[in-house]
C-alpha cells in the first residue's frame, strides 16, 4: 500500500489535533525522544541503521536508482538531516512542512527491481512511499537509537522503551504511517525486527553492498574513518 498525498494530509491532521503545544513540535523537550535522542553520540549508530535499511531491496534500489548520494554526499546528508531535525526538533509547522517536502520527493522515487532479491521477484515494483518499506526504515531508526543509548548508559526499563515507541508514532505519522501499522510495545517491536531479519523480505543485493562500501567502507573517500565505521557498525549489527 502506497501512502497518497490524501493519506498524508489525513495523518498530518490527526497529528496536529493530538499536539497540545505546537511550539514544542511533535515531541518537545520533556519527551523521552528528546531525552534519549538529542545526543551526538547516537551518530555512532548511523552505519547500523543505514545497513539495516539497505538490506531491504526496495530501499536499496530506490537509493541506487534515484539518490544523488554518490555524487553529492554532503548535500544528501544535509538535506536529510535538515528535514529530520525539523521533524523531531522543530515546531509543529516546521515538522509538517518538512513532512510534505519529503513526501513530495518520495512520490518521484519509484521503479522496479532489476533482479530477484529474497522473496521479491525481478520486476517487482517499489515506491518510496510504500508502507512496508517506510515501516522498516522507521523501525531501524528506533531500534538503533535504543541500542546505542543502552550501549552508552546501560539497559533502559521496558516501560521507557514502550513509551518511547509510542511517542515515535508521531514521527511515523509525518510519513503517513498509521499507528495501526506500527508496534505498540517494545516486545512487539523486537518481534517485528527479528521476524524481518529472519525472513526473505530482507536480502543484501549487489547495489546495497556497493552503497554500503561507499558510505562507510574502508574503500570509500576516507579509508581510516571508513574502517572505523565498519568496525562500529559490525559491533552494533544483529548477527
Amino acid at each position: 500500500m502506497i501512502v497518497s498525498r490524501e493519506d498524508l494530509e489525513a495523518s498530518l491532521a490527526r497529528l496536529r489535533a493530538s499536539v497540545t503545544d505546537p511550539a514544542a513540535g511533535i515531541l518537545g523537550p520533556t519527551s523521552i525522544g528528546w531525552q534519549i535522542g538529542a545526543d551526538l553520540a547516537l551518530f555512532l549508530g548511523g552505519g547500523r541503521a543505514a545497513l539495516l535499511q539497505l538490506a531491504h531491496p526496495m530501499v536499496a534500489h530506490a537509493v541506487d536508482q534515484h539518490s544523488r548520494t554518490r555524487t553529492d554526499v554532503a548535500g544528501r546528508f544535509q538535506r536529510t538531516f535538515r528535514n529530520v531535525f525539523a521533524m523531531v526538533f522543530g515546531d509543529l509547522d516546521d515538522a509538517i512542512t518538512a513532512a510534505r517536502r519529503v513526501h513530495a520527493v518520495h512520490t518521484r522515487i519509484h521503479g522496479t527491481l532489476p533482479e530477484r532479491a529474497g522473496r521479491w521477484e525481478a520486476g517487482t515494483p517499489y515506491h518510496a512511499n510504500e508502507i512496508e518499506s517506510l515501516r522498516w526504515v522507521h523501525a531501524t531508526l528506533i531500534d538503533t537509537t535504543i541500542r546505542v543509548r543502552e550501549l552508552i548508559d546501560g539497559p533502559l526499563p521496558t516501560a521507557i522503551k514502550d513509551a518511547h515507541l509510542i511517542e515515535q508514532h508521531r514521527f511515523g505519522a509525518l510519513f503517513g504511517l498509521p499507528a495501526s501499522a506500527l508496534a505498540q510495545t517494545w516486545r512487539e517491536h523486537e518481534s517485528y525486527v527479528a521476524e524481518m531479519i529472519a525472513s526473505r523480505s530482507l536480502a543484501v543485493t549487489p547495489c546495497a553492498r556497493e552503497m554500503a562500501s561507499f558510505l562507510i567502507g574502508s574503500n570509500g573517500a576516507q579509508p581510516v574513518l571508513g574502517r572505523i565505521g565498519e568496525l562500529v557498525s559490525h559491533a552494533l549489527l544483529p548477527e
